[in-house]
């Protein structure tokens, strides 16, 4: 039986949006699946200035809902949880609340340095200790199913899949400006049909510039 299933991080879920989500999910006893990531920062926010309480699985109780958190760095235990959220969401028609207690280890974006709110010792610490990458690939390798050999075989191969995508990007033409429209919506609703016009008609004024 199909199901649905979100998947958002944390910040999301203390805004009004994923409140009224919730509340209707509940009520309506509808049977989807919540997968929040909660990654413990909002770009330089820590989730002790975020919110109070105990995370985000806490408040599924308020919506008359049921609440898995997991170690969102150990790739089993995701599966185990997503499938019993899966499995009790069909089984009850009802809605489950998934946390994924995990740790943003990268910056926010290309123009954040998470060294100005945070130290590179704790970075550190969650990269060489909870790492779900090395964590998989230690389990696979401790039961025979991989091996460092296969590991640096596959890097080098998917090292040079992405410089061919990369060189087949930067070689390609660029799309029309109109494209910036109509990746969204099946049909254009008015409001950004009113933008590409506007658009169209500044770049015909001032073609010069563009």
């Amino acid at each position: 039986m199909p199901i649905s299933m979100t998947s958002h991080r944390h910040l999301p879920s203390i805004t009004h949006p994923f409140t009224s989500a919730l509340n209707f999910a509940g009520t309506l006893e509808v049977p989807i699946v919540f997968f929040c990531r909660n990654n413990g920062y909002a770009i330089s926010t820590p989730t002790h200035e975020q919110y109070r309480g105990d995370g985000i699985a806490s408040r599924a109780v308020g919506y008359g809902m049921h609440a898995i958190r997991v170690d969102g760095n150990d790739m089993a235990a995701v599966y185990a949880a997503t499938k019993a959220a899966r499995e009790l969401a069909i089984s009850n028609s009802c809605p489950v609340l998934i946390e994924a207690m995990t740790y943003r280890v990268g910056h926010h974006s290309t123009s954040d340095d998470s060294s100005r709110y945070r130290s590179i010792d704790e970075i550190k610490k969650w990269k060489e200790d909870v790492d779900p990458i090395s964590r998989f690939r230690n389990y696979l390798e401790k039961e025979g199913l991989w091996s460092q050999d296969e590991d640096t075989q596959l890097r080098s191969d998917e090292r040079l899949e992405v410089l061919k995508a990369l060189e087949a990007a930067e070689t390609a033409g660029k799309p029309s400006l109109e494209e910036m429209f109509t990746d969204v919506f099946d049909e254009k609703p008015a409001h950004l049909v009113e933008q590409e016009e506007a658009m169209l008609a500044h770049i015909a004024k001032y073609p010069d510039k563009y």
